[in-house]
Order: C-alpha cells, then sequence, then structure tokens
C-alpha cells in the first residue's frame, strides 16, 4: 500500500529533563551471533569501564540481507539507566564485540544524536504536562498529549493522535495514508489521509466512513489519477453538501459532533 505524506508547518513550545542515559540504537555492518558490548571512557588513553559496568546487554542480533544489523544497547538494561548523562563526552565510546573480538566503535554523544532524530517514541500512551522532541520521531500507536507539546524536527503519526493541549511544530508532521477504491474500502480507513486509487466512478456516502473518525481531527481526501478521463469520487454528507473529486484534487473534511463537514473543496470538473 502506497503512503501519500501530508506536510504542515505550524508552531509550537515546551521543555523536558533528562538525567540518566536512554538507550540508543546503533547499525553494524555485521551479522555476528554473540554480540556484545561495553562502554569505555578514553579520556586517559587506555579503555577505563564507566561506572565499573563490564557489560552493556545486548538482545539477540538478526542482520538483514544486506548484512546489517540495527539493535538498541541499554534497552531494559538497569545498570545503563543508572548512568548518568554528565558522564558523556567526546572520550566515552561504546565498544561492540563479536565473540569478543572488538568489530565497532561509536562515540556515545554521537550515538545520543542520531538516536533522538530517529527516535521511536511509545504507543497507546497518555503523555501529560510537558513533552519536547528535538529530532526525528515515530509515533506508532494512539497517543494522547494532553500537557504542552512541542516537535522540532520531522514527526510521523502512524496511527490517530489526540492533543488536548497546546501544539507547537517548527519542523514537519507527516501523517499516515490509506488507499480506497470504492465506498466499502472507505469505511476501513481511520488515518488523516485517504487515497483514491479506483478504476470507476465512486459515490460514497457520509454512512460509509469509518464509526471511528476523531471528532475535532481533518480528514484529506485524494484523488490520486492523473489523466483527464480517470474516475472521480464525490462525497455526499447528511447535511445536503456535496463535492465530486477530479483526478488531481484534493478535499477536506472535518468530523464535529459526529458529523463531517467540508472544509475545503476543489473546483467543479467538467463530467
Amino acid at each position: 500500500m502506497k503512503n501519500l505524506f501530508i506536510y504542515i508547518s505550524l508552531l509550537i513550545a515546551a521543555t523536558t529533563l533528562g538525567y540518566s542515559l536512554a538507550p540508543v540504537t546503533v547499525v553494524l555492518n555485521n551479522d555476528g551471533d554473540n554480540i556484545t558490548a561495553q562502554l569505555n571512557d578514553y579520556s586517559s588513553g587506555s579503555p577505563v569501564a564507566v561506572d565499573g559496568i563490564d557489560a552493556i546487554i545486548v538482545p539477540t542480533v538478526t542482520a538483514n540481507g544486506s548484512g546489517y544489523s540495527s539493535f538498541v544497547v541499554g534497552e531494559g538494561d538497569p545498570d545503563w539507566g543508572d548512568i548518568l548523562s554528565t558522564k558523556v563526552n567526546s572520550n566515552v565510546i561504546l565498544d561492540i564485540y563479536d565473540n569478543g573480538t572488538l568489530v565497532a566503535q561509536f562515540r556515545l554523544d554521537e550515538l545520543q544524536e542520531q538516536t533522538a532524530r530517529t527516535e521511536q517514541l511509545p504507543s497507546n500512551v497518555i503523555i501529560g504536562n510537558e513533552l519536547k522532541v528535538e529530532g526525528d520521531a515515530t509515533f506508532k500507536g494512539e497517543n494522547t498529549f494532553k500537557g504542552v507539546t512541542t516537535f522540532k524536527k520531522q514527526t510521523t503519526f502512524e496511527k490517530d493522535s489526540k492533543f488536548e493541549g497546546q501544539v507547537t511544530v517548527t519542523g514537519v508532521l507527516k501523517l499516515k495514508s490509506n488507499e480506497f477504491s470504492d465506498s466499502v474500502d472507505i469505511g476501513d480507513i481511520e488515518t488523516n489521509i485517504m487515497v483514491f486509487v479506483g478504476g470507476s466512478d465512486v459515490d460514497i456516502e457520509e454512512s460509509s466512513f469509518s464509526n471511528n473518525l476523531v471528532n475535532g481531527a481533518t480528514y484529506t481526501l485524494v484523488n490520486n489519477g492523473t489523466g483527464q478521463n480517470d474516475p472521480y469520487f464525490s462525497i455526499d454528507l447528511d447535511n445536503g453538501d456535496y463535492v465530486r473529486v477530479y483526478p488531481n484534487q484534493v478535499v477536506t473534511l472535518i468530523r464535529i459532533g459526529g458529523n463531517l463537514y467540508i472544509v475545503s473543496r476543489p473546483g467543479y470538473g467538467e463530467g
């Protein structure tokens, strides 16, 4: 299924505090089956285990078809979580071993920055107070943001999220999309972007949409056709409003009080 993302620029502000080390993501050109890690401080020229921790927990590593492995270091490791972030400097290195042989070294400060830019945040949770997302992030589940929330870079929402507080965006929001080809398909879609790929004209009534669409949310429907003779889809709402969407046209709906309303519409085409 093809994704179409809509890019929205808005405005936001908030803060977050971090005192202990968060897990970091490592990408390794190695398909070894016995990967271990150690966090060492090389300030003296020789490796010294940070906080005296001899080994860092590493999950089972499986390489992809190209021989690259991606895994998270420190997740679920209480020793890692006890390390203060103030211990991190340019001399603190994450050493990666395969069967006891050193195969890779990563500066921890650089890993932290890289991980923050590709951070995958919790799913199906309520996030209160203030949240500040500094790097690129992916929200994989349904989340509720109750406080002040700031997204500073590229943020992807793969499912519906609710915002009950102030939201500021200084980067880009990427919204998940799904395709439909008839009025039955559209009833299964709950994402903010719906892409028409049907092979014939389709008439959609308000009752065809999913009952799970969120009140207060907007939904953008796109006709993905390109040719003048490609099919259109039409929307007939309960309030009597009607719109027909031809190839390369877009309509935006909003759900309020359980009812759908047209926010923006294309001009009517020939047909």
